[in-house]
């Protein structure tokens, strides 16, 4: 990853993904790496592999153009600039919000409702968070 200015860098709690984010301020546009484990789907990558660990960083191809980006055990959350969610990796628990309890293996937008955006974004090994701009919090566990 040389000359690339990371400007965020994401883990989870047991370190098994990481993913890391460049901003480029002359194109407003967001560059995700994502390396680890993506068993689930929770890098992003879209792949069903038989081996799901990448040791190099893969860079993600998004036409979204993300502000913050949040790991729990076996899934990940990114926040756009517009205040969109997207969610991706496990959902055994739920913990994507989403129905039917399947894993997500690209990025899928969170339904909120269409005057309420999202303002932060956070996750724990089998929750997410999303508190909106109504002051309304949504758990996902």
């Amino acid at each position: 990853m040389r000359g690339i200015q990371i400007i965020k860098m994401m883990m989870t709690n047991e370190i098994r993904e990481k993913m890391a984010m460049e901003n480029k301020k002359a194109t407003s546009k967001s560059f995700i790496f994502a390396w680890g484990n993506d068993e689930f789907g929770q890098l992003g990558l879209g792949k069903n592999s038989y081996n799901p660990f990448y040791c190099t960083p893969r860079y993600t191809k998004y036409s979204i153009n993300i502000k913050t980006i949040v790991c729990g055990q076996s899934h990940s959350i990114m926040k756009s600039e517009q205040g969109s969610v997207y969610v991706f990796g496990s959902n055994h628990y739920g913990q994507l919000g989403l129905p039917p309890v399947q894993s997500r293996r690209t990025p899928t937008l969170l339904p909120l409702s269409k005057h309420n955006s999202c303002w932060h974004v956070a996750a724990g090994a089998h929750h997410t968070i999303v508190y909106t701009s109504i002051s309304f919090f949504y758990h996902f566990l």
